[in-house]
């Protein structure tokens, strides 16, 4: 993976009872990384994913860009990241 990630909350990411589940975008890479394993058992190398509790994709997205921001990017620079990202053809 290169550089920094920047968060992303995909669109058809929302599962019940849990919120949105959060994606890692890399520069330079084609598509996103859903964080964790779904679905989550609790299993031996599996990983728990990180969720927005929220049923609101406004809201999910307004947590992720401040998290993002946090993290030293701005809604435009994650933007562009994820854009570019999703463009490349893997």
């Amino acid at each position: 993976m290169t550089g920094p990630g920047v968060l992303y909350v995909p669109p058809d990411a929302h599962i019940p009872e849990h919120g949105f589940r959060l994606s890692l975008v890399f520069p330079d890479e084609s598509g996103h990384y859903p964080t964790g394993t779904w679905p989550y058992e609790g299993k031996p190398g599996q990983k728990m994913p990180w969720f927005i509790n929220t049923d609101s994709y406004e809201e999910a997205q307004r947590i992720v860009r401040q998290m993002n921001e946090d993290q030293g990017f701005s809604a435009k620079e994650a933007a562009i990241v994820i854009a570019k990202s999703m463009a490349i053809k893997p």
